[in-house]
C-alpha cells in the first residue's frame, strides 16, 4: 500500500515536467522544421543535424552491445538532468536539441503530412514515453536541490532508461530490417 502511495505521488509530481518535456520536445521540432524550410540558408545547419543523427545511430547500431550505447547515452543526460542547479539547464538543452534533430529530420524529409505526423508520434513510442517519464524524475530531483534527492530516484531513473534502451534498440532493428 505505501509502494502505491509512493508511486502515486511520484505521478502527481512529475506530471507536469512530462507536460513541459512533450511542449519543449514538439514546440522545438515545429520552430525547426519550419525554419529550416521557410530560410534556405539554414540549409547547412540543417545538414550538419542530420549528420549528427545519421552518425549517432550507425554508431549505436555497429557497436558490440548497442542497447547498452543507447543506455549509456541516455543515463549521461539523465544524470545531468538531475543535478542541482545543473539540471534544469540540461533539461531545456537537451529537449531543445532533440526537438531541432526532429524538425531537420522532418524538413529534409519528402514524405507527405501523414507520414510526417507518424514521425512526429515516434516521440510516444514506449522508448520515447519511458524516456520522457525518466528525464521528468531527474528534473523532478534536481529542482528538489539535494543530492540525497538524486540519489533517491537514480535507481528508479536507471531501470526506465534501460528498459527505454532494449526497447529503442528492437525499434530501431525493425526500422533497420523493414526501411
Amino acid at each position: 500500500m505505501k509502494e502505491t502511495y509512493f508511486a502515486w505521488k511520484l505521478i502527481k509530481r512529475i506530471a507536469p515536467y512530462v507536460l513541459l518535456f512533450y511542449a519543449l520536445l514538439l514546440l522545438s521540432a515545429f520552430i525547426s522544421f519550419y525554419a529550416f524550410t521557410s530560410i534556405p540558408s539554414l540549409g547547412e545547419y540543417r545538414d550538419t543535424f542530420l549528420q549528427a543523427t545519421k552518425k549517432r545511430v550507425s554508431t549505436i547500431m555497429e557497436s558490440a552491445f548497442p542497447a547498452f550505447d543507447i543506455f549509456k547515452h541516455n543515463m549521461m543526460i539523465a544524470l545531468l538532468m538531475a543535478l542541482p542547479y545543473v539540471g534544469v539547464i540540461a533539461f531545456l538543452y537537451f529537449t531543445a536539441t532533440t526537438g531541432i534533430a526532429l524538425g531537420a529530420i522532418l524538413s529534409a524529409s519528402e514524405a507527405g503530412l501523414v507520414q510526417h505526423l507518424a514521425l512526429v508520434s515516434s516521440i510516444f513510442l514506449p522508448h520515447g514515453i519511458l524516456e520522457a517519464l525518466a528525464y521528468s524524475i531527474a528534473l523532478h530531483s534536481a529542482t528538489r536541490k539535494s543530492l540525497k534527492s538524486m540519489l533517491k530516484f537514480l535507481p528508479v531513473i536507471a531501470i526506465m532508461l534501460l528498459v527505454a534502451a532494449l526497447v529503442e534498440y528492437g525499434e530501431l532493428l525493425l526500422l533497420h530490417h523493414t526501411g
